[in-house]
């Protein structure tokens, strides 16, 4: 099934759409207003998502506007999205604010490109992998419900119209036995596997490249798709703050850094090699 968008994006897709079928018919706030019988506030709060819209009114709207049944049906499934808690909302304090607005953006994401330089990303961990790293930062009693949210976002991300992944990994990720060779050995079979499915591209920069640009710390970049705020979003790991492409001169250098990355990253048939090589140095220690 298709993944559930964040309510937040939910909410400004309706209003956004709604205020072009208006537009679309020519037609003033204050003119469908008095037809609806409404305030003309009560309008423009729906259209610019200050509030939600409830599914009757949502209806009515649409027949004001002659739209479609199968336009309308998708839009009043969208705007239930918008009166639902995200789905992580029910993990509490094991998922913290600046992972709950990145699972939020990920929830409109169309492409997901990352990099990291010290462990494999929470999308392609092991359930045991994340259990050994969260067991090191988190208190004993948000440890499960941590690992279980991190499983629980992959299953969104990966849904049916799950988005492209692009990682970068360095190849430091691959060596530490985290968890223990068997853990680690059991992560590198899961990334070998991924690597063979359709949406997932994982490439390593080598030890042998020696200093390169990613060494000033882990980032993730998301391309929203049109409905969304802002084209691209960037999270930098260690930072609660998010940029939009809105901060371009902040987030253009890291499309650079990114595609730097890539041009000295192994790809395809020799970080496969390269996974299989690390794999079998961890086998040897089970």
């Amino acid at each position: 099934m298709p993944r559930q968008r964040d309510p937040r994006f939910a909410k400004r897709l309706v209003g956004r759409r709604l205020r072009a079928l208006r537009d679309g018919l020519g037609r003033t706030q204050q003119d469908v207003a008095d037809s609806m019988d409404w305030s003309v506030s009560k309008l423009i709060r729906i259209e610019n998502s200050s509030v939600g819209v409830s599914t009757s009114d949502l209806k009515a709207l649409m027949l004001e506007y002659g739209v479609a049944e199968d336009e309308a049906a998708t839009l009043i499934a969208v705007a239930k999205d918008s009166r639902r808690d995200p789905w992580y909302a029910r993990y509490g304090d094991a998922v913290d604010g600046a992972l709950r607005k990145l699972l939020a953006y990920e929830g409109s994401a169309v492409a997901a490109h990352q990099f990291q330089l010290e462990v494999v990303p929470g999308l392609l961990q092991t359930e045991e992998y994340a259990r050994a790293l969260l067991t090191l930062f988190l208190p004993a009693d948000l440890v499960e419900s941590a690992v279980a949210a991190r499983m629980e976002r992959q299953r969104h991300f990966f849904d049916d119209d799950a988005p492209d992944l692009t990682v970068v990994l360095w190849e430091a990720v691959l060596a530490p036995a985290v968890g223990g060779a068997p853990v680690m050995a059991g992560q590198l079979e899961h990334l070998l596997t991924m690597m063979n499915g359709p949406k997932v591209s994982i490439e390593v920069v080598p030890f042998s490249v020696g200093a390169h640009v990613g060494l000033e710390g882990s980032f993730t970049l998301l391309d929203l798709d049109v409905d969304a705020d802002a084209d691209t979003v960037l999270y930098v790991e260690g930072r609660e703050d998010y940029l939009t492409n809105r901060d371009d001169e902040l987030v253009a250098p890291y499309w650079t850094r990114f595609d730097a990355l890539r041009k000295v990253a192994e790809t395809s048939a020799a970080a496969t090699a390269m996974l299989e090589r690390h794999l079998s140095a961890h086998q040897q220690h089970r």
